[in-house]
């Protein structure tokens, strides 16, 4: 996959203005990511993510997916440049009984997108990789740690005592 990198605003002057730029800036990145329009790319998103292996790509559902029965496995074949993109069509929830996701094979935190429609939920003590930009809001429960970044772009991000990490 080959994106073009989008036009991302001008730089801002006081607190009021920083919150407005960085909501536009999500909701540019939300549309950007949520357009990808790579047919030889995009592939039907499992409901169901936990016990899959998938390879680099773009990954799209009109409905809500769960991470709940194992873990996903993101195979960058050797190729440390590739990107995964979930565009996710509703609620997106990560963890019990055994939400997990697994970077194999050179894949990396910060080429992984999850872009929902819905709330997103990560139970507690889980281990995520990724970037998650949700279009109401991001609930994390206690003891959850996070490589990547999460955005709320209508609602909230909520943490309690978690570890969030820029992935590198």
């Amino acid at each position: 996959l080959h994106f073009s990198t989008p036009t991302i605003g001008a730089t801002w002057t006081t607190t009021a203005a920083m919150i407005t730029q960085a909501k536009t800036d999500m909701g540019i990145a939300y549309t950007f990511l949520t357009a990808t329009n790579d047919t030889a790319a995009n592939q039907v998103c499992p409901t169901q993510l936990g016990g899959q292996t998938l390879n680099r790509g773009v990954y799209k559902t009109a409905t809500g997916v769960l991470l709940t029965t194992g873990t996903l496995h993101l195979d960058a074949q050797g190729d440390p440049n590739s990107v995964f993109i979930f565009v996710i069509g509703g609620t997106f929830d990560i963890g019990a009984p055994s939400g997990a996701i697994s970077l194999d094979n050179q894949a990396q935190a910060k080429n992984v997108y999850f872009v929902t429609s819905g709330l997103t939920t990560i139970e507690a003590g889980m281990h995520v990789y990724g970037n998650i930009f949700a279009m109401p809001r991001v609930d994390v429960q206690a003891g959850a740690i996070i490589t990547g970044r999460l955005w709320a772009q209508t609602d909230r991000v909520t943490l309690i005592s978690d570890t969030v990490t820029k992935a590198p």
